[in-house]
């Protein structure tokens, strides 16, 4: 589906974005400045939204909807046609009439609608409208747009006319189904969903993910299930604490929003979702149902001990004190109320006996490693701790690191030039504090695999998962990288930055054999003659990021050169050669200005799609093997995409090529669109996936 080319150009420039602008606007006004950190940029993919939304029903699967009730009753999935004024069908779906969510102030009918997950309409996979007023469909979109801005994963939702067989159903919300799509626009990688559902007994859950085709076909995806189910088992056996088994900022953030906003709904089963993000191996709340109680873009009052009480979920959780502590910090930050005491919140309980979780077998660590400041110490005899910058710093030399290195939760690493760190084949470097490594041309600091007589050996790798403090490399050479593979948890960069800022000049990255030698994540970055050599795939991939990179050389590269989504960037005298597919691709929201950048000897020089902008200037592109310049849609959730190229010299067949509904300005004139099929071109080999 092209939904960009299915729509008048008078839709196409009214774009709206999903969230409700006025209660995103109304979230964003009453949020204190201290909310969620941002190191990625504030997310603004957009969706072409409908005027209106049209099911179609064979007549003789209507039966099936009498007698139903106000309150509705379960009944089978039939055949649906999705369509719009603009496109009479736009998607093939089935459909289900239920009661509304249980807790929901809203008990009227509701319409579920799922549909081929390769073909999302509206940059959705699934949907539930739902009956509702204005007031309360306007308090759910307030309440997410909080949530939003917290850093919570929520759905998208908007509320528009809907009409079955052309009878019209009135004013009816829509929500988003929780998929994949949902993931990748609140800034996060595909991973598990899952509900937390009751089981006949009263004390008891269960985890039951929400694709469960999904986790048995993938192996690593029912492995990603395991663990979590296997961490929850933990820590309701009181073997872990909650810092072990959920993102510790994230889940406070969501009880606070929760109980400030009085939306018991959100804790209530089974609208309690969880998200296990592959990268960091924690769980994460998703907002699925809720209102607020309170008048619009107003927070209500401190929440008491009896609320959080009416969720045995939540009273399990605020018995572990880091996380109880981190609620009542946020709690205090939204409303300036009192802390929440944990006698109290004990004997406001109105049910007794502990909540079990069903299945699993508890784990008693977390499956990351970890060390302390002693047992990194003992391990690595080149390290001395200096207490004043909570850091270690390396002594110079050439040392031979025993397995991994890795430093205690927040400490810092830093080390001089003229050193070298050699790393056994399965040792990495993990920190989660300040990496300061100051080298130079002359005195490079060094990090590779133990060398063999028969040539260089592969290592792990770099990972930094979340940093308060910044980092700052200068004179380094990552050597030999292969990627994070460690049971359940694989990345894909040979360096992996998520959620810090960082600064990297002159320095280099070669011969790394990992899905990405430099990978960043919601990270703020600044890299200044920084190259890349010698990588059979991406050499640096920016995910939901923003910075800049100015100088350096890209070469000798299997994939893309620069390979941005969802983030905001700046290149400026970049050279690229020899790059097999992309120098520059541009995806899934992006934004990239690019000035005085040199490509030689490229499959295709810039790529921009889905819903990306890019502007192209004063650059040399030459010996490009297919287009010089190409803007398409390859997601159907997402829109076109649009480049602005000026002042080029281009060596190419093509010097551009756009897609029906995207747009190309050359020199100021635009680009004759045609029919362009982005999968023909990966299937001819033009471009690799």
């Amino acid at each position: 589906m092209n939904s960009a080319a299915s729509l008048p150009e008078a839709r196409r420039e009214h774009r709206l974005i999903w969230g409700t602008a006025l209660g995103l606007g109304l979230a964003i006004a009453s949020t204190p400045a201290s909310a969620a950190p941002r190191y990625g940029p504030e997310r603004r993919c957009e969706s072409i939204l409908p005027a209106q939304l049209d099911l179609h029903v064979k007549k003789k699967h209507l039966e099936r909807f009498r007698d139903l009730g106000e309150t509705g009753a379960d009944g089978k999935a039939i055949p649906v046609t999705i369509g719009t004024a603009e496109g009479p069908k736009l998607a093939e779906g089935r459909l289900t009439l239920s009661a509304g969510p249980t807790g929901s102030r809203d008990p009227a009918i509701s319409y579920r609608i799922s549909w081929a997950r390769d073909e999302p309409a509206f940059g959705i996979f699934g949907m539930q409208l739902r009956r509702a007023t204005a007031s309360g469909a306007h308090a759910r979109a307030e309440l997410f747009a909080l949530l939003c801005a917290e850093g919570i994963v929520v759905p998208r939702t908007t509320t528009l006319p809907v009409s079955l067989n052309r009878e019209p159903l009135g004013e009816l919300q829509l929500i988003e189904r929780p998929a994949k799509q949902m993931l990748e626009h609140r800034q996060r990688r595909d991973g598990v969903l899952m509900r937390v559902e009751p089981v006949p007994d009263r004390h008891t859950v269960r985890f039951v993910p929400l694709d469960r085709g999904d986790v048995l076909r993938s192996e690593e995806r029912g492995a990603h299930f395991d663990v979590a189910r296997a961490l929850a088992q933990g820590f309701f056996r009181r073997e872990l604490p909650a810092a072990d088994v959920f993102d510790l900022d994230v889940m406070a953030r969501f009880l606070a929003v929760a109980a400030t906003s009085d939306a018991a709904p959100l804790l209530a089963l089974p609208n309690l979702l969880f998200y296990f993000n592959p990268i960091t191996l924690l769980l994460e709340p998703v907002a699925f149902d809720g209102e607020l109680a309170v008048r619009p873009g107003i927070l209500g009052t401190p929440p008491t001990a009896a609320w959080f009480a009416q969720s045995r979920w939540a009273t399990r959780l605020l018995e572990d004190e880091p996380l109880r502590i981190a609620v009542n910090a946020h709690v205090q930050r939204l409303t300036n109320g009192s802390i929440i005491d944990p006698d109290a919140l004990r004997s406001a309980s109105a049910e007794g006996g502990a909540l079990r979780l069903q299945g699993g077998v508890a784990l008693d660590a977390h499956p990351l490693p970890t060390a302390s400041r002693e047992d990194a110490l003992a391990k690595h005899p080149f390290l001395r701790w200096v207490p004043e910058g909570e850091t270690f710093v390396v002594r110079p030399g050439i040392w031979r690191v025993d397995g991994s290195l890795v430093l205690p939760s927040g400490a810092g690493l830093e080390v001089s030039g003229g050193t070298t760190l050699r790393f056994p084949e399965h040792g990495m470097l993990l920190a989660s504090g300040p990496l300061r490594f100051a080298g130079d041309a002359a005195h490079p600091i060094v990090l590779e695999g133990n060398p063999s007589p028969f040539g260089p050996r592969g290592w792990q790798g770099v990972v930094v998962l979340r940093s308060a403090r910044p980092h700052h490399w200068s004179g380094v050479r990552v050597r030999h990288t292969r990627g994070i593979e460690l049971g359940p948890w694989r990345l894909t960069g040979g360096v992996t930055f998520r959620e810090s800022e960082v600064r990297l000049e002159d320095s280099t990255f070669e011969g790394n054999r990992a899905e990405d030698a430099l990978n960043l994540i919601r990270t703020r970055f600044d890299l200044v003659r920084v190259s890349v050599r010698d990588t059979p795939s991406d050499a640096l991939d920016a995910d939901f990021s923003v910075g800049t990179i100015r100088g350096g050389r890209f070469t000798e590269v299997g994939g893309d050169g620069i390979d941005v989504s969802g983030s905001r960037v700046e290149v400026h005298g970049t050279a690229l050669a020899r790059v097999r597919d992309k120098a520059i691709s541009v995806g899934e929201g992006s934004e990239v200005e690019a000035h005085e950048v040199s490509i030689r000897d490229a499959g295709t020089a810039l790529a921009c799609k889905d819903a990306s902008h890019a502007t192209l200037q004063d650059s040399t592109l030459r010996q490009i093997h297919h287009a010089a310049l190409m803007a398409y849609v390859k997601k159907p959730e997402y829109g076109p995409a649009t480049i602005k190229a000026e002042r080029l010299e281009i060596d190419s067949p093509q010097h551009a090529v756009v897609q029906v509904g995207s747009r190309i300005r050359l020199d100021g004139l635009p680009v004759e669109p045609s029919r362009v099929d982005p999968d023909e071109l990966y299937r001819a080999g033009f471009m690799k996936k």
